[in-house]
């Protein structure tokens, strides 16, 4: 079987000055790179992005703080993709292949092997 996705272990980082960006990285590379959804010039800290502390108006600054959360979590399971596959590899099917659920991991191991 031939790998083309970068294998485990992918770690999230998060840069140490503003605007705190998020980045997935192999081997201390980067894989992919976001900026952050929603940032004021005003926010020092990790915990101002996360809670939108500088917006105006409790409505966007809700809304923001929502963004940034879901980003997060977004990128938190990028993170650890390489790891669920492998584990989708281990699963045994031998006996099952007709059920549903060991179709259902045979089909998102060929999406996630760019086969279908």
């Amino acid at each position: 079987m031939e790998i083309k996705h970068t294998p485990a272990p992918w770690v999230l980082v998060q840069d140490e000055k503003w605007p705190f960006n998020l980045h997935i990285k192999h081997d201390g590379a980067s894989i992919l790179s976001v900026g952050r959804y929603a940032y004021s010039s005003s926010d020092k800290t990790p915990s101002d992005v996360m809670s939108a502390r500088h917006f105006k108006g409790s409505e966007n600054q809700e809304n923001a703080a929502k963004m940034n959360k879901q980003q997060l979590a977004d990128m938190t399971l990028i993170a650890i993709t390489p790891e669920f596959l492998d584990a989708l590899y281990s699963v045994p099917l031998d006996g099952f292949m007709h059920t549903m659920w060991a179709k259902n991991i045979i089909s998102v191991i060929a999406k996630a092997r760019g086969e279908k």
